[in-house]
Order: C-alpha cells, then sequence, then structure tokens
C-alpha cells in the first residue's frame, strides 16, 4: 500500500502519524488489507499492527522508525552535526532552546512550564517558517507533566494550530527522553486525547493510537461515468 499526505496549504508532507492510523483504519473497517499493514510513505515503509478491540475506535500500534537527530536531515542550516539538544535559536529579538529530529519528516521541539502561558501563537509561526529551515519545520510546545506523560500543543508546517499530531508526538517524546526528563514509554497528552510513544533499545520509536470511522462516501472526478 502506497500513500501520498498534503497539508491544510496543498504542500506535500513526507509522513503523518495520524494520516497513516486513519488510513490504516479505512482499510480494517472494510476488511481490505491483511495484518499486519505495511503503508509505504515518503519516508519510507510504516507498519502498523492492529490493537485488540476498544469498540468503535480502532487502535493501532505504528512503527516510526528509527528518527534522524542530524540536523542535515531535516535539513536545518547548523554548522554542526549530531543531536540538536537546546540550542539557542534567536526569534525576533529573543531566545528560544529548541530540540531539532527527523521523524521522516522534520520537527523543532520546546519545553515551557507552562503552556496556558507559553508564546504559542505569537511564537509557532515564526519557528515553523524560521530561516535556518529551508523546507519550513513542524513545532511543539511540551510541558512535562511526570516522568511518564506529556502534554504537548502543535503548531504544524502547512497547517498552523492542529489539535493533534502523531509525528509531532513522537518528536515530543523524543525529546523529553534525549533530555532524561521523562522514561519509555511516554503518555503525550493532546487536546484531541492522548497517545502512547515507546522507544526500543535500538532507538526505533513507536506510536500507538486510536482512528475512528466517522463517514463513508464517493468523490467523483470530473469526466468520470
Amino acid at each position: 500500500m502506497r500513500t501520498r499526505i498534503f497539508n491544510a496549504d496543498g504542500s506535500e508532507a513526507e509522513m503523518s502519524g495520524n494520516g497513516v492510523r486513519c488510513l490504516a483504519a479505512s482499510l480494517a473497517a472494510r476488511k481490505a488489507a491483511r495484518e499486519p499493514l505495511r503503508i509505504r510513505t515518503l519516508s519510507g515503509v510504516k507498519t502498523l499492527r492492529l490493537c485488540p478491540d476498544a469498540g468503535s475506535a480502532y487502535t493501532f500500534e505504528s512503527s516510526m522508525g528509527k528518527p534522524d537527530l542530524d540536523p542535515r536531515a531535516l535539513p536545518a542550516r547548523l554548522e554542526r552535526s549530531g543531536p540538536v539538544l537546546d540550542h539557542p535559536l534567536a526569534v525576533d529579538g529573543e531566545v528560544v532552546a529548541v530540540t531539532l529530529s527527523s521523524i521522516g519528516n522534520p520537527h523543532c521541539s520546546t519545553f515551557w512550564p507552562d503552556l496556558e502561558t507559553a508564546p504559542f501563537e505569537r511564537l509557532g509561526p515564526r519557528l515553523e517558517r524560521h530561516p535556518i529551515f529551508p523546507n519550513r519545520t513542524n513545532v511543539e510546545f511540551v510541558q512535562v507533566l511526570g516522568r511518564d506523560r506529556l502534554r504537548v500543543r502543535f503548531w504544524e508546517r502547512g497547517v498552523g494550530e492542529t489539535p493533534a499530531s502523531g509525528t509531532g508526538s513522537c518528536a515530543a517524546a523524543l525529546a523529553a527522553l534525549l533530555h532524561d526528563y521523562v522514561e519509555s514509554p511516554v503518555t503525550v497528552q493532546t487536546d484531541l486525547g492522548s497517545l502512547r510513544v515507546a522507544r526500543d533499545p535500538g532507538g526505533e520509536l513507536f506510536l500507538t493510537g486510536p482512528a475512528e470511522l466517522v463517514c463513508t462516501g464517493r468523490y467523483r472526478i470530473d469526466g468520470d461515468g
């Protein structure tokens, strides 16, 4: 199975953790694929396994691959290689500490003591389009709630504020793990509910969350009979 993913502004995304899970739920509802599901994206093949029945929602564990911490993978215009943790990034006269990762797509994670007072609406778009990110970036505002739990708000590249993000949850959890703020597995609390992110000993990330089928329909392309 191969898929292409597009942002709200029409730009193509390399990967969407929630998007491939929704595709998997659609296929599962139609009994149109075997277990496990293997979905090819621009960032590689993702394997999804259906978890035991959870009512009206389909819950999948998705293999998200091994993240790349080299800034050239995002890409980011930094004269360095290796992990970028708490890099002081100048944004409109202030300095923001950012942690960078590629989860198949670019991410910039920032930590705040309280998301209620974090400058999300102001800094989100500025970080997305910061000059060091030639292809723009996704941005996470992260609050540590405990050794196994985070709260995250997402400013997505090509979308803006979004209530949940699969790859963004993975990036936020990874950044917190790299800082030793949490231990795997990590529950990521989003505005739409919680996702679970685990990192195995080899460094691969696994994302577990629900997808619910809400409607079906048919789309007619002009010229079709």
